[in-house]
Parts: C-alpha cells; sequence; structure tokens
C-alpha cells in the first residue's frame, strides 16, 4: 500500500481536518434544514392566526350590527309601549259627550272591524257618506249618538 505524505511529512493531521470539515458540512445542512422547517412551522402559525383574527374581526362586527339591531328594536318596543299606554281619543262628539262616555266618567273608544276615519276641517256626514258609498243614517247607526252638526276634529268615526 502507498503512502501519501504531506509537505510537512504528517498525513493523519490532514485527514482528520478533512474529516471534521466534511463533519462541519454536514452539521451546516442539517441546522439550515431544522431552521427551515422551524421557519415553515413558524409560518404556518402565522397564516392561522392571521385566520384567527380575521374570523374575530368579523365576529366583532357581528357582535356590533347586532347590538345596533337590538338598540334600534329596543326604541321600537318602547315607541309601541308609549302608543299603547295612550288613553284612545273619543269617537265623535255630542253635544259636548264622547260618544261611547259613560256617565262616571269612563270612556269607550270604537274597537273592532270596520272601515274608520278621522275627522278634519270641512268634514260632514254628507260628505263621508259620499266618499265611502254609504248613507248618512249607516254612519249614524254605526255611531250611536253621533251629531251630525257637531263633528269634533280629530275624532275617529266608523264609516262601514
Amino acid at each position: 500500500m502507498k503512502t501519501y505524505m504531506s509537505r510537512d511529512g504528517n498525513v493523519a493531521v490532514e485527514v482528520v481536518i478533512g474529516i471534521v470539515a466534511v463533519v462541519g458540512v454536514v452539521l451546516g445542512i442539517a441546522a439550515i434544514k431544522s431552521v427551515n422547517q422551524k421557519c415553515e412551522e413558524l409560518n404556518t402559525r402565522l397564516n392561522d392566526v392571521s385566520t384567527s383574527v380575521a374570523s374575530i374581526q368579523q365576529l366583532e362586527s357581528d357582535v356590533r350590527q347586532t347590538r345596533n339591531s337590538v338598540a334600534l328594536l329596543g326604541q321600537d318596543i318602547q315607541v309601541i309601549k308609549d302608543q299603547l299606554a295612550k288613553k284612545p281619543e273619543p269617537v265623535a262628539v255630542k253635544g259636548g259627550t264622547a260618544v261611547g262616555d259613560k256617565k262616571d266618567g269612563a270612556s269607550e273608544a270604537a274597537t273592532g272591524p270596520g272601515t274608520f276615519l278621522t275627522i278634519k276641517e270641512r268634514d260632514t256626514l254628507g260628505k263621508v257618506a259620499k266618499q265611502y258609498k254609504t248613507s248618512v243614517d249607516a254612519i249614524e247607526k254605526l255611531n250611536p249618538g253621533i251629531n251630525p252638526s257637531k263633528l269634533k276634529l280629530g275624532a275617529k268615526i266608523r264609516v262601514k
């Protein structure tokens, strides 16, 4: 077997340096692969976090919209409560007493199915009867105690 000598005659040192260099390169490659793998894992986690943040932002927006809708609904409910709490206006007036008023001061508003009209300025039972294709007598029967010559502005009367 042939032995090669280095310039200074120490082949073993050069072989060891060569092996150390190869091991260093292998370890460097392994480290680079490990770092690349960790970077890929971090990128995946970052994408997951970004997706989660977008989902949370959408949820926050949905919650804000729901709160606004609930607030508007609450306002609508309050308006309806206020309207229900108001005392109904008398139906019509006869000699200063509303139709349906009881002697003790309590009143009953016209209710039930039918067509109602709110008396406006210059309304007469004749005009109303003509407009609704009915007769004054029929309107008087639907509104007992009404006085055709003393209709109160804003009063509601049943016309059909």
